[in-house]
């Protein structure tokens, strides 16, 4: 026993003497962060037709203010492709998400984002697997935003926003980086800690 209260004195005496180690940051300070995810769907335009686009967006939230994740987005509907032949335009993208938040904690605030990232666009048949290997093309998405969201309950956030999707580098017959680029209205929902 009295060997146990010497181990605990040494180390008390140990911890108190040696200063407290801290790693070099480039960001210094106390930052509170957490986590939050959820649906999105977009009603856009893809080749001058409207156009349905799921998907959604993930990531953390640092000091109620800045948020960064990523996300991604599929079209929904199914538009012909103009090669024809039954064959549908096939178009996704993914990418880092950014956002910046103004005041969370009131009941209706707002937010302005970007998502920045690659894209693929490939003609096929309606019950398409963009897992396959068939030819198509990658391209970039630039898409800024700006949001209205209310605080439905502490852990569910719901809201209205446009983005414009720009997109660049597709190389697929048909199709410009103009028919694939275009305003969107977006409803979402957020779950998690906020």
């Amino acid at each position: 026993m009295r060997a146990v209260r010497v181990i605990c004195l040494t180390l008390t005496l140990l911890l108190i003497a040696v200063p407290a180690w801290a790693a070099e940051t480039l960001l210094s300070g106390n930052y509170e962060t957490s986590h939050y995810n959820g649906p999105d769907l977009k009603i856009s335009s893809v080749q001058g037709n409207s156009a349905i686009m799921i998907g959604g967006y993930g990531g953390d939230l640092i000091n109620r203010t800045f948020f960064l994740g990523h996300g991604g987005y599929i079209l929904l509907s199914r538009l012909d492709a103009p090669v024809g032949g039954g064959q549908y335009i096939n178009f996704a993208y993914y990418g880092l998400m950014v956002e910046y938040v103004l005041n969370s904690d009131e009941l209706i605030h707002f937010a302005g984002n970007v998502l920045i990232g690659p894209g693929y666009v490939i003609y096929g048949p309606a019950d398409f697997d963009f897992s396959r290997s068939e030819q198509g093309s990658l391209c970039w998405v630039i898409e800024p935003g700006a949001t209205a969201v209310i605080n439905v309950t502490e852990s569910f956030r719901a809201g209205i926003g446009l983005s414009y999707r720009l997109v660049s580098g597709s190389n697929i017959s048909g199709l410009s980086d103009d028919d694939l680029s275009g305003l969107s209205v977006n409803l979402f929902f957020k779950f998690g800690e906020f």
